[in-house]
């Protein structure tokens, strides 16, 4: 199965690194990684476009909130699961082989939610 990724971001510069970084270091890699950035005024464009060739970089006009950044996201997803993550969380490293699993052990299933540690 292809997993895409959507990260969004909104001025998140002291956090994005970290939160891309957790999606880079997975134990299953990601298929496509796109990095939203909802309108951005500081430094975040910046450190997305570090990451080079390994995020492909979706840059909105203006601010418009996470849930149009979010559509524009998936707009370019080619996955059969989509994942989603605000650019100030991290994901722990299994997490995309475990949500892989749960797809592939049941075909029905259309949409996987878990808790969050804080």
């Amino acid at each position: 199965m292809k997993i895409s990724v959507v990260i969004t971001v909104f001025n998140l510069e002291r956090f994005v690194k970290l939160s891309i970084e957790s999606v880079l270091n997975q134990t299953r890699k990601a298929d496509e990684i796109f990095v939203v950035d909802d309108g951005s005024t500081d430094r975040s464009v910046e450190i997305i476009q570090s990451f080079g060739q390994q995020v492909q970089l979706i840059r909105m006009e203006k601010n418009s909130g996470v849930l149009p950044a979010f559509i524009e996201g998936l707009k370019k997803c080619t996955g059969e699961i989509w994942t989603f993550l605000d650019g100030d969380d991290i994901w722990m490293p299994q997490k995309l082989e475990k949500v892989e699993r749960i797809y592939e052990q049941d075909p029905d299933v259309m949409m996987v939610t878990h808790l969050h540690q804080w």
